[in-house]
């Protein structure tokens, strides 16, 4: 679920600034058929650090906080700000 939130973020970045796929690749140092790949869904070619990797790029920075929880099995969230 990490990767697929982290996926549509960079995503939703490269939409919001109306690039093409190529122009995309470009930005990130990736094929356009990667970029394809991110938009698909498909994101077994990519590491949880090379989705990190692809934001820094996009100009964000990423922070993982770790607190404690009231339940037993706390829970994981990707929040984009």
């Amino acid at each position: 679920m990490l990767k697929a939130d982290l996926a549509f973020e960079i995503y939703s970045i490269l939409e919001g600034r109306k690039l093409t796929q190529v122009k995309a690749g470009e930005i990130l140092g990736i094929n356009q058929s990667d970029i394809s790949r991110l938009k698909n869904g498909d994101f077994s070619r990519f590491s949880v650090e090379r989705l990190f990797g692809f934001l820094n790029r996009l100009n964000r920075n990423i922070e993982i906080r770790i607190t404690h929880s009231e339940d037993r099995g706390g829970h994981q969230r990707v929040v984009a700000v």
